[in-house]
């Protein structure tokens, strides 16, 4: 089959490949770890004991990290760990994929018309089969 050279024909370049790998990464972690701050511990708000007299330091809650069952200051917080990146680095990081692949002598498959009855994977290898 002839290759079409818009898509075949790029210098393969490390740092776009590396961009591309690094975002499809990121992409994948979830960013759901987290630690309860001093708002969210469960507990009283009463102050544990006397201001002066106990010879003990001062405190106004067992909510705090120092506390066991305490909050955890500067902890994980849930948040998205993406990064951005525009299409055209995506489409160009893709063609230079192709493009080594190709250029290595790996086997790329192209089907004219991939009509299944179900689109699973034991469909699609008996099809190729």
């Amino acid at each position: 089959m002839v290759l079409a050279g818009d898509v075949f024909d790029f210098p393969v370049r490390k740092d776009i490949i590396h961009h591309v790998v690094r975002w499809q990464l990121a992409k994948c972690q979830h960013g759901t770890h987290s630690t309860k701050t001093i708002i969210e511990v469960s507990g009283t708000g009463r102050k544990p004991w006397n201001q002066k007299g106990t010879g003990r330091s001062r405190h106004g809650t067992l909510r705090g990290p120092q506390f066991r069952g305490g909050c955890v200051m500067h902890g994980p917080r849930p948040r998205s760990q993406a990064i951005k990146m525009n299409k055209q680095v995506r489409r160009l990081g893709l063609k230079i994929a192709l493009t080594a692949r190709a250029a290595e002598g790996k086997s790329l498959l192209a089907f004219d018309d991939l009509a299944l009855p179900m689109h699973k994977t034991k469909n699609t290898v008996n099809y190729y089969n």
